[in-house]
């Protein structure tokens, strides 16, 4: 699975705030939520809307690690849009 392993690469960046095991649930718990998918061919942006977790901590950790996805500007396979991660409750209506 390629998200995972992307996660993996960027799990270090949310150690740093929680403990290992922590971090672990919460990307764990991270890849069971749920996402709605929006393309924008036009903008060349798959926009990947994550629900909000079960406490604003897991939120604000979550929100740091997609922080640092969004800066590796990966796009989705096979395509040339870039992936965009944000959390559903910050996304624009």
């Amino acid at each position: 699975m390629p998200a995972r392993r992307e996660l993996d690469r960027h799990y270090r960046s949310v150690i740093s705030k929680l403990t290992r095991c922590q971090a672990r649930s919460l990307i764990r718990d991270l890849l069971r939520s749920d996402a709605d998918f929006y393309p924008d061919e036009a903008a060349g942006v798959l926009q990947v809307r994550v629900h909000t977790m079960a406490n604003p901590r897991s939120n604000r950790a979550i929100q740091h690690l997609l922080d640092h996805l969004n800066a590796a500007e990966f796009t989705y396979p096979a395509t040339n849009l870039q992936l965009s991660y944000i959390l559903a409750n910050n996304a624009p209506k």
